[in-house]
């Protein structure tokens, strides 16, 4: 089975091709201004690497949010619209799920909490506890919260990563102790669209939406 999967949530984004369960190349840019004219290309690139042709992907996929009002209408768009025209069927991942399994190395983290920038001072997060090896599937908890307020509901044993994480470094590195953040990648979305396969059906392209956790804020 042929995966390809758009991350457009935030401005590190891009495209995925997986077949059979492997990762077989992405292409990414840091600039969420370019997404738009990119990514189709970016993906035109990978089937093409790969040898297929655009009948040849049996699954599109892409992160759903929370994330970029408009990021994330770009890569649902995008997966939606091919699927439309080769019959096939999509599937949508939290954004914060696709940075958390990114980060996720199994070197002493108790939990692995990704943050993505949700304007007005605040973020979205998610707390995903590290079993054993694994990352759990299911957060324990989702927030959208002020770099401060996620301070006081974390430990130093509990790793921070994504844009949001970034964009708030010098808090963090202050009071957890933590460096340079994990960004997002398109490579990650893909993989937790395929390991979601497992579970789960793909779904019409018509019934995938985005999330956008709050309404969008328009200032003059």
């Amino acid at each position: 089975m042929n995966l390809l999967a758009f991350e457009t949530a935030t401005p590190r984004g891009g495209a995925a091709l997986i077949v059979n369960g492997t990762l077989i190349d992405e292409r990414m840019i840091d600039d969420a201004q370019a997404h738009s004219r990119f990514c189709l290309h970016a993906a035109e690139q990978l089937v093409k690497a790969a040898g297929f042709a655009w009948a040849d992907i049996d699954v599109f996929a892409a992160s759903h949010g929370p994330g970029s009002f408009t990021g994330v209408r770009v890569g649902l768009t995008l997966a939606k619209s091919l699927a439309y025209a080769a019959g096939k069927k999509v599937v949508t991942v939290s954004s914060l799920a696709a940075i958390a399994h990114h980060a996720h190395d199994g070197e002493g983290a108790t939990h692995i909490v990704p943050l993505i920038d949700a304007r007005m001072d605040e973020v979205y997060g998610a707390i995903y506890k590290v079993e054993g090896t694994y990352l759990a599937r299911e957060p324990l908890r989702e927030f959208c919260a002020t770099p401060g307020e996620v301070v006081r509901m974390l430990t130093p044993t509990m790793r921070v990563c994504g844009e949001g994480a970034r964009r708030y470094e010098d808090l963090f590195h202050a009071n957890l102790g933590q460096g340079a953040a994990v960004l997002s990648s398109p490579g990650s979305t893909a993989q937790v669209a395929w390991a979601m396969l497992k579970d789960s059906e793909p779904i019409a392209p018509a019934l995938a939406n985005a999330v956008y956790w709050r309404d969008p804020v328009h200032k003059p």
